[in-house]
């Protein structure tokens, strides 16, 4: 797998990331990371650690929130084609 290679911005600084996933979708992540912690920051927070773990958490909470929804959606289309 090709590694990729990309500079994004989060919260004002610049960050050189390295992977093999597209810098499309590693720009994208970024951008929805830096929106999160921007909200956060705005909310009152002012310690960038702060801000990094709240925001951390949400974006877990979100993950795990969509993994329950896409295992009811499996189940339920396991039912459908079983019936």
């Amino acid at each position: 797998m090709e590694n990729n290679s990309v500079t994004v911005q989060i919260l004002g600084r610049d960050y050189r990331l390295k992977s093999t996933t597209p810098p499309e979708q590693m720009q994208r992540a970024a951008a929805y990371l830096d929106r999160k912690m921007r909200e956060l920051s705005a909310s009152g927070l002012t310690s960038r650690e702060a801000v990094s773990v709240m925001a951390a958490l949400q974006i877990a909470d979100e993950l795990l929130v969509a993994q329950n929804e896409n295992t009811r959606l499996r189940r339920k289309l396991d039912e459908m084609r079983h019936d």
